[in-house]
Parts: structure tokens; C-alpha cells; sequence
């Protein structure tokens, strides 16, 4: 076994340098690249004599919050770093991760040295952003509509649940809409199922786009839709409704040739801030105010929630 104070010859370090797996920069006290080892010129694709005299800003963005002209300056400040950088080389667009460290050292002299390292973790980065998409993807698949991009009940309740959590804590009223189309079937068996499901689409856009901002509309079920109206009294849910059913009443859905006109039914409710009771018995009440509604069509049903 060779003594761990046994003097190692210099051609043994430039050895190790030079086969290093991994790419080392020799970057002088100036922020000047001095040196780099053959897995440095693969990745950055460059031969040692194109970088002569090249600052370290001018090869590559350690830190993405860090400007250029800074980035130095916090290298010799923190002595030893440990980060994940992307960067793009020049002859292409191709991303690249590196996954990169640096050490600070004096030489006999007492010159200042940085030595850093970088590591390809593409496909590993790449892995990664892959199964976070899939994770998104999936999330939104299990909360949203696939037909209209609207959130479906599952999405709507865990929205509803916050909402009356929050209404408890500022003091407000939440109001519920839920509305069906009138005589949604007629329009299934004339013109099929594909008409069906564009009609769906359509009055979904248009009722997206008649609510407020910070209004929340749900497909909860076939052509039935869901309104979460925060802040919302019981007297201005109802106006909102109405409003609502004025406009799909007046529109003209058209579409290769056939023009259809329906009508809605929805039913209101709307709870105080000291409502206490699950989030479900807020659906039977308002899904038993749109049946009220349903009995007239076209109309709109308002529920006091102490009647049920």
C-alpha cells in the first residue's frame, strides 16, 4: 500500500486531468479559462485553442438568476459551489444539463485557481421533465373534462372545499348555479353524438366567457354544468343566473349547415359564511333547486338551503 503522504509525480496529475470522465475547466484568478481536459472539448465542442483568452462568462451561464457580469464575482465569493446548469452550445440549439462543482485552490505562488467540473445529466434532466409532465398530465386528466377542458366534479368539489373553507375565514357568502340543457337528448338522437358533444363545447365557451373571472365552471355530468360563485349572495347568484340563461336562450349555435337554438334550466343557492355542513349537502340542495327549475324549463329556481 502506497503511504498517503507519499509525493505524487505532476505527470500523474496531468494524467488524471486529462482522462477525467468528467469535463474540468482550469479557470484562472481573472475568471480566464486556462485550461480544459478532452471531455471538456466533447462537451462543449470546441478545440483548447478556440478558447484562449475566453472568460469563463463568455463560455457559459453558471447561475440563471446570476447576470454575466456577476457570475465571477459569486464564484470567488463562495469558493465551492454545487449547482445544475443548462447551456447551449453555439453551432446548434441543443439543450444540455449539466449537473457541475467547483473548487477553489492557490497555486505555489499564491495565485487563485478554480477548477470546475461538469457532468452531461440530459438524460437524466430530461427523465425527469418527462415523468413531471406525465405527473401534470395525469393530474389534470383525473380533475378536468376531457371534452370541454372544464374541471369535472371530482376537480369542482376539492375547488368548492377550499372555497368554503375560505368563506368561513373572511366572512362571506358562496353561491352555487347548476343548469342542464333542456331537451339535450332530442338534440342526440336528430343530429347525433358528435353534434351532441360540439353543442357541449360550445356552451361551454360561451358560459366561460359570460362569468366572472374569479368564477368557477364545472361539466358535472352529461349536459350538466356547475357554477362556484364566490362572494356571491343568494340575490346575486339569482341575477347571475338569470343572466346566463338570457344569453344561451338568444344564441344561435350553428354548425355544417345545421342551426340550433336551446334553452336552459338552472338552480340557485347561495350559504353564509357560517354554513357548517359538508360540501355535499350543498350539491343536493342546489341539484334539488335545478329540478324544481326543470319542471318549467327554461327557467331559473332559487333554494333557500334551510328548506331542504
Amino acid at each position: 500500500m502506497i503511504p498517503l503522504n507519499r509525493p505524487v509525480p505532476p505527470d500523474c496529475y496531468t494524467s488524471i486531468f486529462k482522462n477525467a470522465p468528467d469535463a474540468l475547466l482550469l479557470v484562472d484568478g481573472q475568471g480566464q479559462v486556462q485550461r480544459m481536459n478532452t471531455a471538456a472539448q466533447i462537451l462543449f465542442r470546441a478545440e483548447f485553442s478556440a478558447l484562449e483568452n475566453l472568460s469563463l462568462e463568455a463560455l457559459i451561464k453558471l447561475w440563471e438568476e446570476t447576470p454575466l457580469s456577476e457570475q465571477f464575482v459569486r464564484l470567488r465569493s463562495e469558493k465551492s459551489s454545487r449547482n445544475v446548469t443548462a447551456f447551449i452550445p453555439s453551432d446548434d440549439d441543443e439543450r444540455v444539463d449539466c449537473e457541475w462543482t467547483s473548487a477553489c485552490f492557490e497555486d505555489q505562488s499564491g495565485n487563485l485557481w478554480f477548477l470546475l467540473s461538469f457532468r452531461d445529466v440530459s438524460n437524466t434532466m430530461s427523465a425527469y421533465r418527462a415523468a413531471l409532465e406525465a405527473a401534470t398530465l395525469a393530474s389534470e386528466l383525473a380533475s378536468h373534462d376531457f371534452l370541454t377542458g372544464l374541471l369535472n366534479r371530482r376537480g369542482f368539489m376539492e375547488f368548492l372545499e377550499h372555497e368554503l373553507d375560505r368563506a368561513k375565514r373572511t366572512g362571506t357568502h358562496t353561491g352555487l348555479v347548476m343548469m342542464d340543457l333542456d331537451y339535450f337528448k332530442q338534440v342526440n338522437d336528430q343530429y347525433g353524438h358528435a353534434c351532441g358533444d360540439w353543442l357541449l363545447q360550445e356552451v361551454s365557451a360561451l358560459m366561460t366567457a359570460s362569468l366572472r373571472e374569479y368564477d368557477i365552471l364545472a361539466r358535472f355530468a352529461g349536459d350538466e354544468f356547475i357554477m362556484l360563485l364566490p362572494e356571491t349572495t343568494q340575490s346575486e347568484a339569482l341575477i347571475i343566473a338569470e343572466r346566463l340563461r338570457h344569453i344561451i336562450e338568444l344564441k344561435s349555435f350553428e354548425q355544417n349547415n345545421i342551426r340550433l337554438k336551446i334553452t336552459t334550466s338552472l338552480g340557485v343557492i347561495s350559504v353564509q359564511a357560517n354554513f357548517d355542513a359538508p360540501a355535499e349537502s350543498l350539491i343536493s340542495a342546489v341539484d334539488k333547486a335545478l329540478y324544481l327549475a326543470k319542471a318549467s324549463r327554461n327557467s331559473v329556481y332559487c333554494l333557500d338551503v334551510e328548506m331542504t
